[in-house]
């Protein structure tokens, strides 16, 4: 029997090709599952700091939009500060002013394979400010 034949008919070798066709699928969604999740903690992440942020209105009443922003910048801790859209408004509800902190954030989940999917995370925080 030549070597040949002999290395057609052999098994050996076909779990070896069986995992290299199925853990590159196995492997992308792993990574996928990751980094969908990071950015799912990373929109936690903002949640957090602007809620921090929110309350230095009802620790501090007189606090400028100004000093807000930058309490939410200084408690950002995985997400950089320009890729963070906050909006600041003071209405009047039922003839008290309340602080509507409005926040989006969008994260580019990258998986290999796949488009990259932008997704856009939101909310809004409503903190009262005491009469001075």
């Amino acid at each position: 029997m030549t070597f040949a034949r002999r290395f057609a008919r052999s098994r050996f070798g076909g779990t070896a090709v069986e995992f290299a066709l199925v853990s590159s699928v196995l492997f992308t969604a792993i990574y996928g599952i990751f980094n969908t999740g990071w950015g799912l903690y990373c929109a936690a992440d903002v949640r957090h700091a602007v809620e921090r942020g929110a309350r230095l209105y009802i620790s501090n009443p007189t606090a400028t939009t100004e000093e807000v922003r930058a309490a939410i910048n200084a408690n950002l801790k995985t997400v950089p500060a320009n890729q963070v859209t906050v909006t600041i408004t003071k209405p009047v509800v039922g003839g008290s002013t309340v602080a509507q902190i409005a926040w989006t954030y969008g994260y580019t989940v990258q998986i290999p394979f796949i488009p990259a999917i932008t997704v856009q995370s939101g909310s809004q925080v409503i903190a009262p400010i005491r009469p001075t």
